[in-house]
């Protein structure tokens, strides 16, 4: 077993893609060297990724899109690390929105039967755009991850229930 830990980093990203800015107060990777025999993606389906006091500020639509006539890319990574993230923030630009969410707290991992799950909650998460009411809300969500969908089982804003169940992505229900 193989171990890398970082206190206070910040990248700087390269000029395409989406992440703008990202820093964490600590960064702790662990990884089984053993698990490179099953190639790149049992590598980084069998880390473990725990960050605290992680900053990421992400523009959707900055970088090169697709050329046309390829194929699409999947929604998700097919190989996801468990991931354990604290006290962090995450802002979000695409055109005209913005939104950030502050007090992250983010669980995800395998279940019982193989599948990846994650519990996302933020303190606050907050909106603004020309065509929307600006507004702020607590955060709760537990979640199934594939390639291709997000499946939310449980939703809550403040302290109501929004859904019990839904799906963002491409596959079907």
């Amino acid at each position: 077993t193989g171990s890398a830990s970082e206190d206070r980093r910040t990248v700087t990203p390269g000029a395409g893609g989406p992440v703008t800015a990202l820093a964490a107060r600590r960064l702790d990777i662990r990884y089984s060297p053993l698990a490179l025999a099953g190639g790149a993606a049992g590598f980084v389906d069998g880390m473990r990724v725990e960050a605290e006091g992680l900053q990421a500020e992400l523009d959707l639509g900055r970088g090169d899109p697709s050329p046309p006539g390829t194929a699409s890319s999947p929604l998700l990574p097919l190989a996801i690390p468990a991931l354990q993230v604290r006290d962090s923030a995450v802002t979000i630009r695409w055109g005209d929105l913005y939104t950030r969410f502050e007090g992250v707290a983010l669980d995800a991992g395998r279940d019982a039967a193989g599948g990846r799950r994650a519990r996302l909650s933020a303190v606050e998460w907050s909106w603004s755009h020309p065509l929307l009411a600006a507004g702020r809300t607590a955060l709760t969500a537990e979640l199934a991850l594939t390639p291709d969908s997000i499946a939310v089982h449980a939703l809550d804003l403040g302290r109501g229930r929004v859904a019990a169940n839904g799906r963002v992505g491409r596959a079907g229900p």
